[in-house]
């Protein structure tokens, strides 16, 4: 931590800047778990079958840490809502491919289950959609769900998505 808080007292305070050197620490932790997970992956000779993925909950700590989008964690704007995703899965998933199709957490029930070759139960209602083919470089089918997100415990806001429309309701509580 105290490297950090070195570096933070040598930064230039610009206007709404946050530095935080005990989320800088939490970062380096992350990073180096994600490298030990890698490793023993690959040590253990399962890498070339894990699908491995690395994503987030929700939004960055700040607006300035949501790539400059409205909102932040816990909101139901696209800095609260809008996050990254890795996805590493040798001889499916082509290295630096990228896709601007929406997706959310449910996606990835119905995702997974397609990437393990398990059939989703018959009687489950899903929210979400399988990524598989735009993972694997395809179309995606379109989406016959609305995108929901509901943040009850923080304030009531809720957030659906149809398509390139987003709407957000606060204080439904």
């Amino acid at each position: 931590l105290e490297k950090y808080k070195k570096k933070a007292a040598s930064f230039e305070k610009r206007k709404n800047e946050r530095v935080h050197p005990a989320y800088a620490g939490m970062i380096e932790s992350l990073d180096d778990s994600v490298g030990r997970v890698l490793a023993a992956l690959k040590e253990t000779g399962v890498v070339d079958d894990t699908v491995v993925i690395f994503t987030a909950d929700n939004g960055g700590t700040s607006q300035q840490s949501s790539g400059g989008l409205r909102g932040a964690k816990a909101l139901s704007y696209e800095g609260g809502t809008r996050e990254p995703v890795l996805v590493k899965w040798p001889g499916k998933v082509k290295a630096g491919s990228k896709t601007a199709l929406p997706s959310y957490f449910p996606d990835w029930f119905p995702t997974l289950c397609s990437a393990a070759g398990a059939e989703l139960p018959a009687e489950q209602q899903l929210d979400g959609m399988d990524l598989t083919p735009v993972l694997q470089g395809g179309t995606a089918v379109p989406r016959e769900e609305l995108m929901i997100w509901d943040f009850r415990g923080y304030g009531g806001q809720i957030a659906i998505r149809d398509g390139k429309w987003k709407a957000v309701r606060q204080k439904v509580l």
